[in-house]
């Protein structure tokens, strides 16, 4: 007969199931579930926290106010990344522009980058959630 292990992290959150049937490798910090507890959780697919305590699983529910701060901040994250990740397309046009010599990017594609770019700083000036 198998036994269902549970994975979390230490917040208690869910990671993984891991069975001894069919998984070799099993982390020392996973816990014994029973199938009662591994069927709920299938069943219920929520996003899980487990207490350690009972190591009953417990759902976690989030307000919208939660879930918009959180969409905020991978939105902010994003934007800030894209920011960075084009600075030195900026700056290579620039550069080329000032020398008077070829572009690396039509002029066209270089306003719809410094457009692109506007919109991100946008994004994370006023906290724009989409």
């Amino acid at each position: 007969m198998s036994t269902i292990y549970a994975d979390f992290n230490t917040e208690g959150e869910f990671i993984g199931f891991y069975d001894n049937e069919i998984h070799s490798l099993i982390p020392q910090t996973a816990k014994i579930i029973s199938n009662e507890v591994h069927l709920n959780f299938l069943e219920n697919q929520g996003i899980k926290k487990i207490n350690f305590e009972t190591l009953e699983l417990e759902n976690i529910i989030k307000t919208q106010e939660e879930i918009d701060k959180e969409n905020q901040v991978r939105i902010n994250c994003e934007a800030r990344k894209f920011l960075a990740d084009t600075d030195c397309k900026v700056i290579r046009q620039r550069d080329q522009l000032t020398l008077e010599i070829e572009t690396s990017l039509t002029n066209e594609e270089y306003l719809n980058l410094l457009q692109e770019r506007q919109e991100a700083r946008k994004k994370v000036i006023n906290n724009v959630v989409e």
